[in-house]
This record gives structure tokens, sequence and C-alpha cells, in this order.
């Protein structure tokens, strides 16, 4: 038993070191800084560690894929400039299964990119659209929880930064302004189209007026929205309670106001009797 844990043991530091050897060559064909090579390293140590033999993702069980995702994490901590067409190549799987293992390995090692739309706003060199863009993303992911929490579904995270990506695109759009796509793309691992799809459909909300306070929160808005419901049915069947149906001299059947119903009897009682 001792002797097969040993023998066990042994066998993943010599597997280690294979794969450790294989991403320095990695990190050298693209021409990174020994920081950015010691660090894609480390990712790629604690993911084996979290990972423990489990893949969330059939794509994830090839080593290479693991270890182009590390490095491309690596080279966005440092804000290295690295080709990602070149990355995804030595990755060997389609665009669409390594962005899908990129936020799977994103989530396991816990380096989500928490710039703000202000920040990225000047790595982008688009200051300009940062303010109508925070206010854009601010309105469009308050509108679309209150959607979700009203249809029964859990919130989504907008908070990634494909979404800051569009508001900031889709805010130059608005001011008649020009924000390219690829930038974006190049630097974080979602597609063109990927991205075409968010700007379109926050655009769908670009009308709203800047001074709007979002500051409830969804729960007190699905509230007051079930409050006034509830006050303007009762109205309504107030109304309908104060309508008599009559028929007119002309045999005509319309509604009238029951306390000038009432008015119009008393009146004619009274008129009758004298």
């Amino acid at each position: 038993s001792f002797k097969l844990s040993y023998y066990n043991e042994y066998k993943s530091y010599l597997s280690m070191s294979a794969d450790t050897t294989l991403l320095r060559k990695f990190c050298a064909k693209l021409g990174l800084e020994s920081r950015v090579c010691k660090l894609s390293e480390e990712y790629y140590r604690r993911l084996e560690s979290s990972n423990q033999g489990q893949t969330p993702h059939s794509s994830l069980s090839h080593p290479q894929v693991r270890m182009c995702i590390c490095i491309e994490l690596a080279c966005r901590h440092y804000r290295h400039p690295v080709e990602k067409a070149f990355v995804k190549k030595l990755a060997g799987i389609t665009q669409r299964n390594y962005t899908t293992c990129f936020n799977v390995v994103e989530s396991l090692l816990k380096v989500k990119d928490n710039l703000t739309i202000e920040q990225m706003a000047i790595q982008f060199s688009c200051n300009t659209y940062a303010r109508k863009a925070v206010l854009l993303h601010k309105h469009y992911s308050f509108k679309v929880n209150l959607r979700q929490k009203e249809m029964g579904h859990d919130e989504i995270d907008f908070s990634a930064p494909i979404y800051k990506c569009a508001a900031l695109i889709a805010s130059a759009r608005i001011q008649k302004g020009k924000v390219g796509v690829k930038p974006f793309c190049s630097t974080y691992s979602f597609t063109g189209p990927q991205l075409e799809k968010v700007v379109t459909d926050m655009l769908k909300y670009k009308d709203f007026e800047e001074v709007e306070d979002n500051t409830m929160s969804l729960s007190e808005v699905i509230a007051a929205r079930a409050s006034k419901l509830t006050q303007e049915k009762e109205r309504k069947a107030k109304e309908a309670a104060d309508l008599l149906w009559v028929y007119s001299p002309l045999g005509a059947l319309h509604s009238v106001r029951n306390d000038r119903f009432l008015h119009w009897k008393a009146d004619l009682l009274a008129r009758a009797k004298s």
C-alpha cells in the first residue's frame, strides 16, 4: 500500500514536470516575460490541485487546453499583449469550446477580471463614452434582472467583462461615435458575434432618463408594482359598482353613473308628487 502510494505520487510528480516543461515551451513560443510564465505555472498548479482528476468540461481533459488558458489568464493579469489566435491554435479546440473552458477555469481559480467600466474605457482609449456606458449598464442590468425575477428565473451576473465591453460599444453608437469590437475580443475570451449580440440587446434599452433612480432593490420594485396593480383593480371595481346599466327611451342599453341615476329618480318622483 505504501509502495503504491509512493509510486502514484512519483508518477504525478513526473507528469507535472513534463507539463511544466511543455507550458514553458508554449510561453517561449509566445515570447512572454518570465513573470508571466511563472504566474501561468502557478495557475496551472492550482488548477491541477483543484481539479483532483475531475474535469467539468470534456475539453479540459487535455493538458494543453488547461495550459493555454492559464497562459492567457496570466497575460491578462499583467496586461501583457499576446496573440490570442495563436494561443487558441495551441489549445487545439474550437473557439466555442475554448470560451466555455476559459470561463470554467476562470471560476475554478477565482481570477475573474474585476475592472470597472471607467478603467476599461481608459484601457481601450474611449473615455468619452464611459459615463453613458455606466448608466446604460446599470439600467440594462436592472431591467433585465427585474424581468428575470418576475418570471421566476435566477438573476444574471452582469459584472462579466462582456457586458461592460458591450456597454462601452453601445454608448459609443448612441453618441454617434465608433468603438471597434476587435480590441475587446483580442483581450477577452469571447467572439465578435457574442459581443455584438449583447450590444444589440443593450441598445433596445437606450431610451432611458439619465436621472433615473434605480436605487430600489428588485424585491422592492416588484412589491411596489404589485401594490399599484392591486390599487388599479380596486379602482376599476369601484367604478364598475358605480355604473348602472339602463335602457334609454329608444331601447339602447347604456351605462350611467349610479349617483346620477338616483338623483334623476328622486327628481322624477318629486315632480310626480307635485
